[in-house]
Formats: structure tokens, C-alpha cells, sequence
């Protein structure tokens, strides 16, 4: 039984579906979305819902890029019609956006943002990686009650982007019935008939892994996944890309099990060249844990038509990938898992291939960003028109999003 805040349906119902010009554009609704920042993984649900809601949507971004993120090759946005920095001006214009807009969706920013529209009753998602990465810190509960619970009577709604997310909240006893599927959706490219099983190599052994070299992305295990593989005699070879604090430890192994000649570490290089090397390689490997909130290199790959072997503990793995069909899972930490689907797919380039092209259909016809930002209106339409839980899809971007536990995948 969904638990809600409705006295303001009367309020609501005037921005109904039926708001469109002959255009497409829908300009009766107004959104918001205000987080940290723009990047080249959220550009183009911001694109996407521009192209719907025209003046009605703005990006609100709080802080500028780190540093960190500048080292890997990401680059700071240019400026576009609906993005307003509000560290650098118009500060009182992002304030009334966030108070006034229909629609405003929450990403990593402070509260301060959305606790004035909460008072107001303004319909407010959440958009969030899973809260409890690396355990539970002390008084959890009373954290989310502070920064959730208390709301819980608002209309105020969650945006999963990762699959654990809504297992969180539930802990907390957040988000009840409230909780909805999303993500992060990098840029779509659709590629002609046969164009993408052409561009890889035919002897199905090129392997990719991509990604900051840290202890939680687990880059180790796919070097210790190269040395099983050569032990079991396969053709293969296996390109890193990226940078961290692990590199050294990865040339360091690479050396003691004689894998030079097998094994390429890149440094990091732009979003659009790590592209192009996943258009070129058959298989990519996500070895991520559970601090691992989405992924988006997952998006990526699979949208480039790779086959994938994903850990159960990254985020997107459990929304996009069906296990055996267009990717493989493996229980996070399970090396003997990771390696024995490998091994089948460099054994059977029919079924790589297969399961390639398998998740690039996932991704043009379900993940991607005209998919997400198209439903995502609807669903917020369904909610100010009265409809206080709506569950309008079955799968995919806005459908409920389940209670899914950190085991589930043996």
C-alpha cells in the first residue's frame, strides 16, 4: 500500500500528459535536475529532456569538476541553453528553479537544495548511487530519517542508479512503493547491420578493461584472470586503460607471471577514444565490488558490442545484464567464476558474438538516454495528475525498482 502525501492532486492535475505543442515539446512541465556536476555520462539524458521540454528544463550544476576526474580525461562541459552554474552566477535564478520548478530531481548536492519545495508539497526525486557502499556507518537510521524519513509524507520519490539502492532505502525504511529503476546514460551511437561485429577482431580475443586502477575496481583479479587464461592455453590478449594507485602492482604482477606479452596498460585517454578501443575489443570486464554505485563503462561496452563479464556488485550490472543472454555475472570475488565464463566465451565466438550484439540491442532499445528522459516524464506526469505510485513499466528506466540483497547472485 503506497504511503503518500495527495491533499495537492488539484494542484497537479493541470500539468497532465496532454501538454504537448505540435512541435513535440511538452512546455507545460518544468523540470529541474541540480547536481554536482555535467559530464559526458549525463549530458545526454540533459540533451534529451532539452529536446522535450525545451525552456522548461534546466541542469543545475553546484560544483566544478575535480581534479581527479580531470586526470582521467574528463573535461568540463561547454556552456548549453539549460545549463546554469550556480557557483559561478545566477545563483538567485537556480534558487527559484529549485523552488519553483514542477519537477525537480536531486542528484549529489545538499539538501538545502530540495527541503524548501518539500515544505511546499513540490513534487522532488532523489537521484542516487547506492548510500551504503562500504557497510553501515553509525546511526544509519537516523541519517536517512534525517535526510529521507522525515519527508516520507512529501512526494518526494527515488531514483535508483545502481541495482542495490532500493535495498538501502527499504533498510532504512525509506522510499516505500517509491523507488524507481534509473541510472546514468552515456551517449547512444546505433551502428548499421554487421558494423560492429566488423570493426572487432575475427579470432574473438581481444579483452578490455577500463576504469580508475583502485582497489575496489579490482583490476588485480583481471591480471590474475590473464595468468589462468594463459595457463589454460587460450588466445587472448588484454589492454587496460586508465590510471590509480594500483598500476604499479599491475606492472609488478604483470612481470612476475610473465604476461608482457599479453597484457597492455594505457593511460587514461578521452571518453570518446576508450570508445572506439571498446569498439575494437570482443570482450570488456567489469571487476567492481560493491563500492562500485553504477558503472557506466557497462553502458558503454555493451552499446559498443561487447560481450561482457560483469561482478554481480557493480550497480548496473543486475539492471542491464541477463545473465547468459546478452552478458555474464559472476559472483563478485569469485575468481574461478570470472575465468570459467571467459574462457567459454574465447572458446565460442559464435556465442560471443551473439551475446555481443544481445547487449548492444539492450542498450539502443531500452538503456539509453531518449528511452530514460521520455520516461521519466511520464512517470512524473502519472504522479502530478493524481496517480501517487504509479507502476507504468515492467523493466527498465522508471519501472519499480525491486528489493534486490547484496547475495542474490550465486
Amino acid at each position: 500500500m503506497c504511503i503518500g502525501f495527495y491533499v495537492l492532486c488539484f494542484f497537479w492535475v493541470q500539468f497532465g500528459a496532454g501538454d504537448c505543442g505540435t512541435d513535440g515539446r511538452c512546455r507545460a512541465l518544468t523540470l529541474t535536475l541540480i547536481t554536482n556536476y555535467l559530464t559526458h555520462h549525463t549530458r545526454f539524458l540533459a540533451e534529451a529532456l532539452y529536446d522535450r521540454l525545451g525552456g522548461g528544463f534546466h541542469w543545475i550544476e553546484t560544483a566544478p569538476l575535480r581534479p581527479e576526474r580531470i586526470a582521467l580525461g574528463w573535461r568540463r562541459e561547454p556552456d548549453r541553453p539549460y545549463l546554469l552554474r550556480s557557483y559561478e552566477e545566477k545563483a538567485a535564478l537556480c534558487r527559484q528553479l529549485a523552488l519553483e520548478s514542477d519537477v525537480v530531481v536531486l542528484g549529489s548536492a545538499p539538501d538545502r537544495w530540495i527541503g524548501p519545495r518539500l515544505r511546499r508539497g513540490r513534487l522532488t526525486f532523489r537521484y542516487a548511487e547506492r548510500w551504503y557502499k562500504t557497510g553501515l556507518p553509525p546511526a544509519a537510521r537516523v541519517r536517512a530519517w534525517l535526510h529521507h524519513g522525515r519527508f516520507q509524507r512529501a512526494p518526494l520519490y527515488l531514483l535508483c542508479a545502481g541495482a542495490y539502492v532500493a535495498a538501502d532505502a527499504a533498510w532504512a525504511g525509506c522510499y516505500r512503493d517509491k523507488a524507481y529503476r534509473f541510472g546514468y546514460f552515456p551517449p547512444l551511437k546505433c551502428a548499421g547491420p554487421g558494423e560492429l561485429p566488423a570493426g572487432k577482431p575475427p579470432d574473438g580475443g581481444d579483452l578490455l578493461w577500463a576504469g580508475r586502477f583502485l582497489s575496489w575496481k579490482h583490476p588485480l583479479d583481471a591480471i590474475a584472470l590473464a595468468g589462468r587464461l594463459q595457463e589454460a592455453g587460450c588466445h587472448f590478449r588484454m589492454t587496460f586503460v586508465g590510471t590509480g594507485p594500483e598500476r604499479q602492482e599491475m606492472e609488478r604482477r604483470t612481470a612476475q607471471m610473465g604476461l608482457q606479452n599479453r597484457i597492455q596498460i594505457l593511460p587514461p585517454m578521452p571518453p570518446e577514444a576508450v570508445r572506439r578501443r571498446m569498439e575494437q575489443a570482443n570482450l570488456f570486464l567489469l571487476t567492481s565490488d560493491f563500492q562500485e554505485g553504477w558503472g557506466a563503462v557497462l553502458n558503454e561496452a555493451m552499446n559498443s558490442g561487447c560481450a561482457v563479464v560483469a561482478s554481480h556488485a557493480a550497480g548496473a550490472a543486475p539492471y542491464l545484464l541477463r545473465h547468459g543472454e546478452n552478458g555474464y555475472l559472476y559472483r563478485s570475488g569469485d575468481l574461478e567464476g570470472l575465468f570459467r565464463h571467459v574462457k567459454f566465451l574465447l572458446d565460442h565466438p559464435e556465442q560471443q558474438q551473439k551475446v555481443g550484439m544481445a547487449a548492444y540491442e539492450t542498450i539502443c532499445s531500452l538503456w539509453n538516454p531518449n528511452t530514460a528522459a521520455e520516461r521519466l516524464l511520464t512517470l512524473c506526469r502519472r504522479i502530478l495528475e493524481g496517480d501517487v505510485c504509479p507502476a507504468v513499466y515492467a523493466d527498465g528506466p522508471c519501472s519499480p525498482a525491486p528489493i534486490l540483497p547484496d547475495g542474490w547472485f550465486s
